[in-house]
């Protein structure tokens, strides 16, 4: 039996030499060898390799930009800002944002701030006197993540309209898939069936709390919430649905819609007294939308199914079915 003999790496400088060579028969091999190899690579190689790469065709140019985000050197800056001007390619732009000048992030404002880039644009200029932050195109968390790293003096009410305009989106069916809820925990028997089931809001309102350091605005949140939870337990909507809900229906929908009701209702002005005091609800400036509970329809179309004698009753008054439960 012959064994094979394994194959020796090609000595970098050759490999790079093929790839560049394109009469070499060999840009396709040495490129996939140079691809495999490069992380181990002498920084000397590795330097000229992101050049050649970057002077490459696009894909070749996009290897070596999201090489260079973690193997940067001010020395590609030239190189970059070149094929940046020329392309505006995506991975380019993320190299910008991170590695150069911020007087050049300044004067490209426009073609650097597309998309999910205005927030990394807004990691580096967030303490420039003369940045305007746009928070209309940041997700909330995200505001909570450039307080974080800001030097500048943020002040509760800041972080209050932040927090409850995440509830009112939320409220409004404005965040779908990207908020998700969590009632198999302590959270519902601990805050009642409140907005706080909302992982996402939890995690703000932890940041709040810790990260920023405002215990006071936090505690205020919680007594806000406790409100809440206080005027859903004891509304008729609450009786109905628990009412579904002891006949074995999954009402948590409906519990939630009820939640985002009562939120709304009490979405309102904040202030601080001049102690520094927790922050207070002090009226309710938004009007509650009429909110789709529970139809009549599904209501006694699953009593009739559990129930025949439900449904003759239902029958013989010959009922008209709304299609929602006027609450």
């Amino acid at each position: 039996m012959e064994f094979k003999v394994p194959k020796h790496n090609t000595p970098a400088a050759t490999l790079i030499k093929n790839y560049q060579n394109r009469k070499s028969g060999k840009v396709t091999v040495s490129r996939r060898e140079i691809q495999q190899r490069f992380n181990g690579m002498e920084w000397r190689h590795q330097k000229k390799i992101l050049l050649a790469f970057i002077n490459a065709g696009g894909a070749d140019r996009e290897w070596a930009s999201r090489k260079m985000f973690a193997f940067w050197d001010n020395s590609f800056i030239p190189v970059v800002k070149s094929f940046w001007e020329k392309y505006h390619e995506m991975p380019l732009s993320w190299l910008i944002l991170r590695y150069f000048p911020k007087d050049y992030l300044k004067q490209n404002l426009d073609s650097l701030s597309q998309g999910r880039n205005y927030y990394y644009l807004c990691q580096r200029l967030i303490d420039e006197e003369d940045f305007y932050l746009d928070k209309n195109r940041l997700y909330e968390s995200d505001i909570i993540e450039l307080f974080k790293i800001s030097k500048k003096k943020v002040t509760d009410e800041e972080i209050a309209d932040v927090f409850f305009s995440m509830i009112r989106k939320i409220c409004r069916g404005e965040y779908k898939s990207a908020y998700m809820y969590d009632w198999d925990n302590d959270y519902s028997s601990r805050y009642g069936w409140s907005i706080l089931v909302n992982i996402k809001v939890r995690y703000i309102l932890s940041e709040i709390e810790f990260s920023l350091c405002r215990k006071g605005l936090a505690d205020a949140i919680h007594m806000w919430n406790r409100k809440i939870a206080k005027e859903v337990k004891e509304s008729n909507e609450y009786r109905i649905i628990r009412q579904m809900e002891i006949q074995g229906q999954n009402m948590q929908p409906e519990y939630l819609d009820l939640t985002k009701k009562y939120s709304l209702k009490h979405l309102g002005l904040y202030d601080t007294d001049k102690e520094n005091e927790p922050i207070s609800l002090l009226n309710s400036r938004i009007s509650v939308p009429k909110l789709d509970l529970v139809s009549q329809y599904r209501i006694l179309n699953n009593m009739k199914i559990e129930n025949p004698a439900i449904e003759k009753l239902v029958n013989s008054f010959n009922l008209e079915l709304l299609e929602q439960v006027p609450f």
